[in-house]
């Protein structure tokens, strides 16, 4: 067992340590969470992580294996330093570099700057033939300050957002308002504990958003929607990306009936920027959880995205599934929206 920490995004507060529990659970690797703190997890895990959580997390910044982590003062810190012998770390290696990330305010007493070169100038104290090079280096060393604690390690990964970008909505050959981003579209994708090559619905598919990044990771995807113009917008999105999809269907998600599939991710319309062809919005997603026991393997996961106001957990209840989590995440003013993931059992 290996320990390591994470620093992800701070724009959806506890959804970024959720989807970092959740992509280990689809890739089997065991875990344990040691500590949660602002912006950071720290893990003990089975296997190491880094790599898969690097391809597949989309509010994941960086990945690394832990050395240690202590209160953020000085003394602490360079008690932890001196106790070190940094040749372990850098046996073999001719470079490193080490760089300091403060989380929001925390710790204005120490200057990251000069941390970073206090480290620096130990390790070139104690290691013969290593350099500092802060472009190429052979290991970097990241140290990060959040709260009243430092945590330091190796960075074994860093991940592209900039790539999620190219995906955004405006940049599709086909585009509608109510299309989630690349980013979330990734989320509800991670959450459903989907994997490589397993089978993955969406039921409410618009145009395509959430299949595109079920396809990224590897899965084969189906996607259904009642207008049959979204399901068609849908299909040249994919192929703009040169996705595979094994379906694309034109069906009424409340009454599909399909082969059972691994996981469901889904945001049905609102009725804001998207139709519900006439159907009230609780009335549509009643019976749509409803059919989902139907299409839905045993032990498969669903995540279902609706305004706060619809009472999803008591459909899922009503349904015989079985309620995991739930999380708010604002979207406007005027929205709140509640992703909530449950499982047929």
């Amino acid at each position: 067992m290996g320990q390591y920490f994470f620093v992800v995004s701070g724009e959806l507060e506890s959804l970024p340590f959720a989807e970092i529990k959740a992509i280990l659970e689809s890739e089997n690797i065991n875990y344990r969470v040691i500590d949660t703190l602002d912006q950071v997890i720290i893990l003990e895990c089975s296997d190491n992580p880094c790599k898969i959580i690097a391809k597949r997390a989309a509010y994941t910044h960086v990945c690394c294996k832990l050395i240690f982590y202590c209160e953020a003062n000085i003394f602490d810190i360079e008690s932890r330093i001196k106790d070190l012998s940094f040749d372990d770390f850098l046996t073999g290696k001719s470079s490193f570099s080490i760089r300091i990330k403060r989380i929001k305010q925390s710790s204005p007493h120490i200057s990251t700057i000069k941390l970073a070169k206090h480290i620096g100038t130990n390790i070139l104290k104690d290691v013969k033939n290593i350099k500092v090079d802060l472009e190429t280096p052979d290991i970097s060393f990241y140290g990060v300050l959040t709260g009243e604690d430092f945590i330091f390690g190796v960075c074994e990964a860093e991940i592209d957002r900039g790539a999620f970008n190219f995906r955004a909505t405006h940049l599709r050959p086909y585009m509608h308002p109510s299309s989630m981003s690349p980013f979330l579209s990734r989320l509800l994708v991670n959450l459903s504990r989907a994997r490589n090559n397993s089978i993955f619905y969406d039921p409410f598919c618009g145009a395509g958003g959430i299949l595109i990044e079920a396809a990224l990771i590897g899965c084969r995807v189906i996607g259904s929607d009642i207008s049959p113009k979204m399901v068609k917008g849908a299909m040249y999105n994919l192929r703009h990306y040169g996705l595979n999809v094994n379906a694309l269907l034109v069906a009424d998600a409340r009454f599909v009936r399909i082969l059972k599939v691994d996981s469901i991710s889904t945001d049905p319309p609102y009725g804001i920027s998207s139709s519900t062809m006439g159907s009230p919005l609780k009335k549509l997603i009643y019976e749509f959880i409803e059919n989902i026991p139907s299409m839905l393997k045993k032990e498969g996961c669903a995540v279902v995205a609706t305004p706060i106001w619809v009472p999803t957990e008591e459909f899922i209840a009503s349904s015989g599934l079985k309620l995991v989590e739930v999380y708010l995440m604002r979207v406007h003013k005027s929205l709140i929206r509640k992703i909530v993931i449950f499982r047929n059992i």
